[in-house]
């Protein structure tokens, strides 16, 4: 039986990891706030590692090096609706920066992510609010009672138990990056379906006919559940609808990187990330436990 568990991201509410590698953007996730009495395992900030150096690599937009009067966000550990606010934040050229901790978040939510608000900047965009999006960054929040499998080596695939935290990374970080938060998003929803140019060509081509929009769930800020697209020529269930089964892994998909691109962000065609022997020579370096798993209080799951 499988179990499902819902993934969330929101509106705009809202030291650091090292990238692997060399890459156009920089996602740099910062661990200030995750600060309560469950904190993130050096195995979840490795996962994260590689999530930021897999965004990085696909992601080629320029953005330009801001200073913010004001950044807010909802606090990533601590309890529901808690904000923080920064002041006078410089975030660098081609960097996004996403603050990120472990909370309690309840019910069947396992992850939690959406942009940062506060000083807007365009960071020399065009079209920010409307046809783009430059955050400066955001939040993910990850649930400390789920029972999390925390891969050492994501390129691979093997049965599992546990709900992936792989998996949950990426989909909190499409939120982050405006999937079903930027106004460029909301600007290309009409009636249930999405819109844009890139996620509608590409969901025609997987079903052979044309299509008006993509479907998406209630609420406008996930694809339909179920919906499929593909990953290296092979289907699988999107990355951003708003569910996740215990033991399942999501990559993101075709149509998951072409909503991006719709959004607003330049999106490579080719994914680079690390190859498996260089990732493993830097997991050994770091020391990343094979597995780490927390037990979940019963509910269905």
């Amino acid at each position: 039986m499988t179990h499902m568990t819902r993934l969330h991201g929101l509106a705009s509410l809202g030291l650091v990891a090292t990238s692997l590698s060399a890459q156009a953007i920089t996602i740099e996730f910062d661990y200030s706030f995750d600060d309560g009495a469950t904190r993130l395992s050096s195995a979840q900030r490795n996962v994260l590692d590689y999530v930021a150096a897999e965004f990085g690599s696909r992601l080629t937009d320029t953005l330009d090096s801001e200073t913010y009067g004001l950044l807010n966000f909802f606090d990533p550990a601590g309890p529901g609706g808690a904000g923080i606010q920064l002041t006078n934040q410089t975030i660098a050229a081609d960097t996004l920066r996403v603050y990120v901790g472990a909370s309690q978040l309840g019910g069947s939510t396992v992850g939690l992510g959406g942009p940062g608000g506060g000083s807007i900047r365009s960071r020399g965009e065009t079209g920010v609010g409307s046809t783009d999006f430059a955050p400066w960054g955001g939040a993910i929040s990850f649930d400390v009672d789920t029972n999390w499998y925390v891969d050492n080596d994501p390129t691979t695939r093997e049965a599992f138990s546990g709900f992936d935290f792989y998996s949950v990374a990426t989909h909190e970080l499409g939120h982050v990056l405006g999937f079903g938060t930027a106004g460029s998003w909301f600007s290309q929803v009409s009636g249930s379906g999405f819109v844009g140019d890139a996620a509608v060509a590409t969901y025609s081509a997987e079903q052979g006919s044309p299509q008006g929009s993509v479907p998406l769930a209630g609420g406008l800020s996930h694809w339909s559940n179920g919906l499929t697209s593909f990953v290296g020529g092979v289907r699988q269930e999107v990355a951003l609808d708003g569910t996740i089964g215990f033991g399942v892994r999501k990559d993101f998909t075709d149509l998951d990187w072409a909503a991006l691109a719709d959004i607003g962000w330049e999106v490579s065609p080719v994914s680079a990330v690390p190859e498996n022997d260089a990732y493993a020579l830097m997991l050994a370096g770091l020391g990343l436990l094979a597995m780490v798993s927390r037990r979940r209080s019963a509910q269905g799951r």
